[in-house]
C-alpha cells in the first residue's frame, strides 16, 4: 500500500466515517459515504452538548459501526514546505519527525504531525513534502469534551488550502480502530508484486542511508549554530571599535580646539581651565583686556554667542583681570574629522 500512489491509496482505502467539525461555539457531526457525500449530520452549541448527551448517542448509535474522525479547524494548523534529497524518501516517516524540531517552533512531543510528498516532475533531484503539525494543547480542550461525551476519535483529519487531505492517527484510540478493509482482486495483485521488488533491496541500506542524511543534517545545525555564534562576535567588534573611533575624534577634537586657542589668544591672556561638552567651550582665565576676547572668538567662523557667563573679578597680586567666557562651537570640518556642536 505504501508503493501506491496517493490517488488510488484514497480510493483503495475510504470508507464511511463519522467526521467531527469542532468551533468555539458549535459541535457539527456529519456522517459521510464512501464517495464523501454527507449524507446526515447533527449539530449542537458547545455551550449546550454535554445536556443532549443522550440525543446525541442515540444519532450516533446508528452509525456505530463506522470511525469517528475529528476534523482540525484550519487555524491551527502549521504547515511548512521542506525540500529534501530524493533519497530520503526511502525513510522519510523517521526524517519527518527530526524535521519538526529543526522546522517548527515545536519538538515532536508537542504536536500531532502529518505530511504529504508532493508530486514534482521538474527537479529530479529533490523531494518536496508538506509538513503538518498541530499543537497538542490546541485540540485539548475539544478532546477532552469528547471524552465526556464518551466519544473517541481515532483520527485527526487535516485540510490544507490546495484541498490536500492527511489524516494522523491517535495514538491512544490506535487499538480502538475498527478493520477489516480487504483490497479488491486487482489491488491484491499490485501489492503482492510490490512486495517482492521491496524484498530486493536489504533492509540495512535503508538503515544506512537514514543515518547517514541525519549526519548530514546534525552538522549543518552545528556549522549554522557556529556561524551565529561568529556573527554575535563581530557585531560586538564592530561596536566595541566604533565607541573607540568616537573617543579618538573627540579626542583629536579637543586637541584641535586647544591648538588654535593657543595660536589667537594675545600674549596678556592665559588659560586655567577649558571644558568642552556637547558643542559647549567653557574658558577660565585672566586677562588684561577680557572685553577684547569677547570680539576676537566671535569674529572667528566656527565660534557663535560668545559671552561671559561670570562677572569678570580683578586679580590684586597680577594687576589682571579673571574671566570667564561661554561660546558654542559651529559645525565644521578639520583635518579629515567632522565635529558636530
Amino acid at each position: 500500500m505504501a508503493w501506491l500512489p496517493d490517488s488510488l491509496k484514497d480510493k483503495a482505502t475510504r470508507r464511511a466515517c463519522i467526521e467531527c467539525v469542532y468551533t468555539s461555539e458549535v459541535f457539527i457531526f456529519r456522517y459521510v459515504d464512501k464517495k464523501s457525500k454527507v449524507i446526515d449530520k447533527k449539530q449542537f452549541d458547545v455551550d449546550a452538548v454535554l445536556a443532549e448527551k443522550a440525543n446525541l448517542q442515540e444519532w450516533l448509535s446508528h452509525y456505530s459501526k463506522v470511525e469517528i474522525i475529528l476534523e482540525v479547524p484550519e487555524e491551527v494548523i502549521l504547515s511548512k514546505r521542506v525540500n529534501l534529497p530524493r533519497q530520503a524518501r526511502e525513510n522519510l516517516s523517521s526524517i519527518m519527525h527530526y524535521e519538526i524540531d529543526r522546522q517548527t517552533p515545536f519538538e515532536s512531543e508537542q504536536v500531532y504531525s502529518s505530511y504529504i510528498v508532493e508530486d514534482s516532475t521538474s527537479n529530479e533531484t529533490t523531494l518536496s513534502v508538506l509538513l503538518s503539525v498541530v499543537p497538542i494543547q490546541a485540540l485539548k480542550p475539544g478532546l477532552e469534551l469528547l471524552q465526556q461525551l464518551e466519544i473517541s476519535p481515532s483520527k485527526l483529519l487535516l485540510r490544507t488550502q490546495k484541498g490536500q487531505v492527511s489524516y494522523i492517527r491517535l495514538p491512544e484510540n490506535t487499538a480502538q480502530e475498527k478493520k477489516g478493509f480487504t483490497l479488491n482482486y486487482g489491488l491484491a495483485s499490485v501489492a503482492i508484486i510490490l512486495f517482492l521488488l521491496v524484498l530486493y533491496k536489504p533492509i540495512f541500506y535503508y538503515a544506512a542511508l537514514s543515518q547517514s542524511i541525519l549526519s548530514e543534517l546534525d552538522a549543518a545545525k552545528k556549522k549554522a549554530t557556529q556561524v551565529s555564534v561568529l556573527k554575535h562576535e563581530n557585531e560586538s567588534m564592530l561596536q566595541r571599535l566604533q565607541f573607540l573611533d568616537n573617543k579618538l575624534a573627540e579626542y583629536l577634537h579637543r586637541i584641535i580646539v586647544l591648538n588654535e586657542l593657543a595660536m589667537i589668544l594675545p600674549s596678556h591672556t592665559w588659560l586655567e581651565s577649558v571644558e568642552i561638552e556637547d558643542g559647549i567651550i567653557i574658558m577660565q582665565g585672566e586677562s588684561s583686556e577680557p572685553s577684547g576676547l569677547i570680539s576676537l572668538l566671535t569674529e572667528r567662523a566656527h565660534y557663535e554667542e560668545v559671552v561671559f557667563s561670570a562677572p569678570t573679578v580683578h586679580n590684586d597680586e597680577s594687576g589682571k583681570e579673571q574671566f570667564q567666557i561661554r561660546a558654542k562651537l559651529m559645525v565644521r570640518r578639520t583635518d579629515g574629522l567632522h565635529e558636530a556642536r
